[in-house]
């Protein structure tokens, strides 16, 4: 934690200074829990390291390409479509609107 955040953290009647804070080793860290509608005094804790990863991140970008992708010719076209058939429409869903029954 840096060093400002916890001279804040610790201004703020924690009951723990800076130094508290700034000390804290990998994955340690301070929580003030709430039991029976009652915020609990500061109790330390220390988490668990992240789990390794459990696949090739590529591998689920292609995955999901395979699953969902569709044609670039065939959304700009879709696009394409979509903002010219509002171009023409009075009731176009691009740029600000009235609102219908007001006065202007």
């Amino acid at each position: 934690m840096a060093d400002e955040d916890a001279r804040t953290i610790a201004t703020k009647g924690s009951g723990l200074d800076a130094e508290d804070f700034t000390n804290l080793g990998a994955y340690e860290f301070y929580a003030r829990l709430v039991a029976r509608s009652a915020i609990q005094p500061w109790c330390s804790g220390r988490s668990l390291p992240p789990a390794l990863a459990t696949s090739d991140p590529q591998n689920v970008r292609d995955a999901s390409r395979r699953a969902y992708a569709q044609p670039r010719a065939e959304v700009e076209a879709e696009i394409r479509n979509l903002t010219q058939r509002t171009l023409r429409n009075d009731q176009s869903d691009f740029g600000p609107h009235r609102r219908s029954g007001k006065p202007s």
